[in-house]
């Protein structure tokens, strides 16, 4: 028993470690190899012999470092695609788990590569740098052509702003500085929209780049079969006293600009992401039509522009609804779309998790989100603001509940695009799933819990045996507008003969006040599934081994940042009944 136990525990952490080195040593490994392939062609190709004098290694460690700029600049804009994601990842019975959870990892990869895009332009400037110093100070009148410096001793700094490569250059360093700073968490977090706009800077730094190469500030021979590096001219012969060793030709080196290798690289991915653009672009033109909100609100019909007749519901703890209807719009549980409102911001699209899919009965579809930062802000003001329609006089309140209010309002323009995929949409790959959520990050789980409902009704085949759904919040009304979709759920289940199959705990982490304990005690079927603490998470992933061993549990979590990475960290240990957790983190978090 002891000896099957330490099998367990080695081919666990050899599993975890290869799990965690594989991508980062795999892009330093692409990254190492493109670097060393071009530094030894400039380093030994007798093209460059000349040019290697002059110089030395900075030329080589300035050509190496912009070969891997480009195969990052070429890869960076790919994770990217959301449509051609989402088309790879809907090929469900093709692709494996393990490569629906690499395709998830989109934005990792995307921010690796960024990284090694700062690493190779920082080396690729300092080399540079040395180059032009090298470039001044080894002017010679014998290749004139080869230097790009264009008199001896020619400040560095000059020549760089008065040439093609030195301005593009130092343009794109401002750029990549700004796109840089802009990219940090607190910026983020502080003001989305500086992120959102300095990112879309990219395109003025593919545009630079583009033309950086165009300035010939590298040259290599072009004539070594009439010209071998470093014979000596024909002519100079009585010069010479001791000629047994030297090579002589009869032809003077000639130079050329190496051909730019940019559009190369990076024509490709330009192509895809622009093909992906025009795509958002269309389908975010595409008619829409919106209804019905708990039959408060009746059909309306759209005139040919995108304005929208919205209903929404303003749910507790600053909770908003909107539910909406777009033609030929199919979805599936975990999916998200990109919402814009005009109202708000003309160019920004903001993701939102679809907590009701589209089905058969009912072609509605339905997001949830909570007024957090300054464009969910706006946009609950823009849907919410209860006031007569000039035009129609129709008041924009249509009921009010305890719970809710609903609303309905006119010409209101806003876009969806999607729907993607997401790691969420992998619940039912599993034998057993747990999901945690925190906040309003419960949002993905409420569409894989209303298709639970359909596939209990329609007595569908599940590879799903058992679902631990955890929920999170602060306060207990929180949980109100996703209460009864559980309930009933459960209930579904238990008259199936499946009372084990949903199991809920509830978290509220806030102390509450006496109307609202009293408000949460009203509902026994809550009562008996809330705790008024934090979780354990100690506690819960020992039962969940415990109930599960030998099994690949999926483990799948979206909300708070910082709940993460303990998650993260539990998911990885070692559980001596055999239990592994798949750790699958929503993206949009």
């Amino acid at each position: 028993m002891v000896k099957k136990m330490t099998i367990r525990l080695v081919f666990h952490w050899v599993t975890r470690i290869i799990e965690n080195v594989l991508a980062p040593v795999a892009i330093t490994a692409i990254a190492v190899l493109v670097f060393l392939r071009t530094f030894y062609k400039y380093r030994d190709g007798i093209q460059y012999y000349y040019l290697y004098a002059m110089l030395g290694d900075s030329l080589c460690w300035s050509r190496g470092t912009a070969s891997v700029l480009y195969v990052g600049c070429s890869l960076i804009l790919l994770p990217m695609c959301r449509n051609m994601l989402s088309l790879i990842r809907n090929f469900n019975k093709s692709i494996t788990r393990s490569f629906g959870r690499l395709l998830d990892r989109s934005i990792w990869f995307h921010k690796a590569c960024a990284a090694v895009i700062i690493l190779s332009a920082g080396i690729h400037i300092g080399a540079h740098i040395l180059n032009a110093k090298r470039f001044s100070a080894n002017y010679s009148d014998e290749f004139k052509d080869l230097n790009f410096a264009s008199y001896p001793n020619q400040d560095p700094l000059k020549m760089y702003l008065t040439s093609v490569s030195g301005t593009t250059g130092i343009l794109m360093t401002l750029v990549l500085l700004i796109m840089i700073v802009t990219s940090m968490v607190a910026v983020r977090r502080a003001s989305y929209e500086i992120f959102w706009y300095t990112h879309h800077l990219f395109i003025v730094f593919f545009l630079l780049l583009l033309v950086h190469g165009l300035g010939g500030v590298i040259k290599h021979q072009v004539n070594v079969d009439t010209h071998s590096p470093g014979c000596k001219m024909a002519e100079n012969k009585t010069k010479i006293s001791n000629t047994s060793h030297v090579v002589w030709c009869s032809e003077e080196p000639v130079f050329q600009a190496d051909e730019p290798e940019a559009w190369k690289w990076c024509v490709f991915p330009l192509l895809i992401y622009v093909t992906e653009r025009l795509t958002r672009v269309f389908r975010s033109f595409q008619k829409v039509e919106l209804i019905d909100v708990k039959n408060f609100a009746s059909t309306f019909k759209l005139s040919d522009a995108l304005e929208l007749l919205h209903a929404v519901v303003q749910h507790r703890d600053g909770v908003v609804e909107v539910k909406m209807k777009k033609q030929k719009f199919s979805a599936a549980p975990g999916q998200y779309v990109f919402i814009k409102c005009a109202d708000v911001s003309r160019f920004e699209w903001h993701p939102f998790t679809l907590t009701q899919c589209p089905s058969s009965e009912d072609s509605s579809f339905s997001i949830h989100f909570k007024i957090l930062g300054d464009w969910t802000e706006k946009f609950a003001d823009r849907l919410l603001a209860a006031k007569f329609d000039d035009n129609q006089k129709t008041l924009a309140s249509v009921e009010q509940d305890e719970d809710y209010l609903c609303y309905v309002r006119h010409f209101i323009k806003i876009s969806v695009d999607g729907p993607y995929g997401s790691p969420c949409t992998d619940v039912w790959r599993y034998n057993v799933s747990l999901c945690i959520a925190t906040g309003i990050g419960v949002t993905p789980f409420a569409a894989l819990i209303q298709e639970l409902r359909e596939k209990i009704r329609t007595r569908r085949k599940l590879k799903l045996h058992r679902l631990y759904f955890v929920w999170v919040c602060k306060h207990a009304q929180s949980f109100l507008w996703f209460l009864d979709l559980l309930r009933s759920t459960f209930t579904e289940l238990w008259e199936s003969n499946r009372p084990d199959f949903l199991i809920c705990n509830f978290y509220v982490t806030c102390s509450q006040s006496e109307d609202q304990i009293n408000m949460t005690h009203q509902d026994k079927w809550l009562t008996g599934r809330l705790h008024k603490c934090k979780p354990s998470w100690k506690a819960l992933f020992d039962r969940v081994s415990r109930e599960n061993p030998r099994t690949r549990v999926g483990l799948f979590y979206c909300g708070s940042r910082k709940v993460t990475s303990i998650l993260k960290k539990r998911s990885k240990q070692f559980y001596p009944t055999g239990t592994r957790f798949i750790f699958n983190k929503e993206i949009l978090t």
